[in-house]
């Protein structure tokens, strides 16, 4: 948290930027890192900024800039969003569909807010007492099913249309 932004951003990628083995290309670092902030709209003063000092949402979308930088083929959230003001929601949620859409890359999301795991996955599995119990496609998906199996019921109603 200490760190700026633009180390936060290229230190698991810093081969990237490396000539004769053991020197920083500054300039390209630094102009990866301006594409970064740019895209996923880090406000910011500069890239050197620490990382602490911004808002909840801002210090969200430099971790993700970080392993778009690592070019990271799937990555693991859980709960994303929670502590994010609405915008800033907004603003992560545009980068997974982003991630999954336009990178083709995947994107395994924990959420403890089903409507954000319904309007962002193409299929959701349930778990009940550590087992998976049901995969649902995002097609069937509504939040009385998902609530049902993850409490340990059964859906009568809709088992026919998800396996």
């Amino acid at each position: 948290m200490s760190m700026s932004i633009g180390h936060n951003i290229t230190l698991p990628s810093l081969d990237d930027f490396t000539k004769l083995q053991f020197l920083l290309d500054l300039k390209k670092e630094k102009k990866h890192i301006d594409i970064l902030i740019d895209d996923l709209k880090i406000r910011t003063p500069n890239q050197a900024q620490q990382v602490q000092f911004l808002s909840g949402g801002n210090q969200q979308k430099v971790v993700f800039a970080k392993w778009i930088m690592a070019q990271s083929k799937i990555l693991i959230l859980d709960d994303p969003t929670q502590g994010i003001d609405v915008e800033a929601k907004e603003e992560v949620h545009k980068f997974i569909f982003d991630f999954t859409r336009k990178l083709n890359r995947s994107i395994i999301l924990i959420s403890s807010e089903l409507e954000e795991i319904i309007s962002l996955c193409d299929r959701v599995l349930v778990i009940h007492e550590g087992s998976i119990i049901i995969e649902i496609p995002a097609k069937d998906l509504d939040q009385e099913l998902i609530m049902n199996y993850a409490v340990g019921g059964k859906s009568n109603t809709r088992s026919n249309h998800v396996a």
